[in-house]
Parts: structure tokens; sequence; C-alpha cells
């Protein structure tokens, strides 16, 4: 029973990973007043920080795997679960500062009059119905 609350855990980093949301489209950058170098220097920011969040995916990736499929059998190893969770643990946490790094980095390079407007918009765009094309 104790071993619960880290399996939930668990599960719920793997879904936590999946919300990062990179700035991909310069073309929006630019409608926030950026200019090329500063635009570059947000991909810069945005590049150095994606290896380590995609690194980060994979390896939760594989641990959910692992996981699950020590959870398959009729005899678990608890200790072998822990361990798995742990390792899981790490990796969110290691994904997770690479994402509060480019954020803090961004804002800083948006100053907070752009990063405000940007943010806004952001919610706007996400608040909208998606439009599905195969309909």
């Amino acid at each position: 029973m104790k071993k619960f609350p880290l399996i939930a855990a668990f599960l719920l980093l793997v879904v936590c990973v999946t919300a990062a949301q990179p700035i991909d489209n310069t073309e929006i950058l630019k409608k926030f007043g950026l200019d090329d170098e500063e635009i570059e220097r947000v991909m810069a920011v945005q590049n150095a920080t994606e290896r380590i969040i995609q690194e980060a995916r994979v390896e939760l990736n594989l641990l959910k795997a692992q996981l699950e499929k020590l959870l398959f059998g009729i005899d678990v190893d608890m200790n072998r679960v822990e361990k798995l969770l742990r390792q899981s643990i790490d990796w969110k946490l290691k994904s997770e500062l690479a994402e509060i790094k480019r954020r803090v980095e961004i804002r800083k390079l948006f100053g907070e009059e752009r990063w405000s407007k940007f943010l806004r918009a952001r919610r706007r765009r996400d608040a909208r119905p998606r439009q599905n094309p195969s309909e």
C-alpha cells in the first residue's frame, strides 16, 4: 500500500512531460516584436534545453515500459518497482529544470511586457477549440 503513491506519482510525471510547449514558429516571435538577433537567442535557448527534455521523455517511456512489464507478473518485486520510480523521478526533475530554465531565459529575452502579451496570446490560442481536419 505504501508503494501506491509512488506509482501514481510516476504516472503523473509521465503525463506532465508531454506538456512541454516549445516555441517553434519564428513568425510568432516576430509578431511580438522580437528582432532577428533576439529570435536567434530564443531559438538557441530552446535548442540547448530541448535535448535534455527529449532524452528525459525517452528515458521515462523506457522506465514506464519496464514498470508495466514488472507489474504484469504475479510476484512483483517491490524493490525493483521503487527503483524504477525513483529513476523516473530523477528524469522528471531533469526535464522540469530544463523547462524552467528555458522559460526563465526566454522571459528575460522577451522582457516583461512582451512576455505577458505572449502568454495571453498562447492562453487564448490554447482555449480555442481545435478544428479536426478529418471531419
